[in-house]
């Protein structure tokens, strides 16, 4: 069921992926689907039906680093981008701590040459409205360039509210 709902692919490289029959029925599936497939390092490389992609090495014990190179991946992917980036707009609207809203805030900014417009006035409008984002010296040094790039096509009174927040 899961297979035939997701919307990418993400097989996890081990020793045992590749000792497993089913995984490389589940790679065949996603395959036939024409969904992303984003393979997963873990020591072993890519094999049988997936042997033409380039694995991504992670490390499971740093949770940023593999954060950072998901976020990496599916930006730049133009099937997976428009959804992901509005999916890390959200989050970062839901910024419930300073340091949550500038670690979101970082991520948006890595993307920024694939966000639109439209998602980068979103993301100034959930900054006016959200205290932790605001408020965040760590989203602040962001949001300017974001503010410095829009200035001419915001709306004046957003702007003013935005820049007086974050002055506080």
């Amino acid at each position: 069921r899961q297979l035939r709902s997701c919307e990418i692919f993400i097989p996890i490289l081990t020793t045992n992926f590749n000792l497993s029959e089913w995984t490389d029925q589940e790679t065949g599936f996603a395959l036939c689907r024409e969904i992303p497939i984003i393979p997963l390092s873990l020591g072993e490389i890519p094999h049988g039906f997936i042997n033409k992609y380039q694995a991504c090495p992670v490390n499971l014990n740093n949770d940023s680093d593999f954060r950072d190179r998901m976020v990496e991946i599916l930006s730049k992917n133009p099937t997976t981008r428009k959804e992901f980036l509005n999916l890390l707009i959200s989050e970062f609207g839901n910024s419930s701590t300073f340091d949550g809203a500038g670690r979101s805030m970082g991520w948006l900014f890595k993307c920024k040459t694939y966000l639109t417009e439209e998602q980068k006035v979103r993301i100034l409008e959930l900054a006016t409205s959200n205290p932790q984002i605001h408020y965040s010296r760590s989203a602040r040094r962001n949001l300017n360039v974001f503010i410095d790039e829009l200035r001419s096509k915001l709306n004046p009174s957003t702007v003013k509210d935005l820049e007086e927040k974050m002055s506080q």
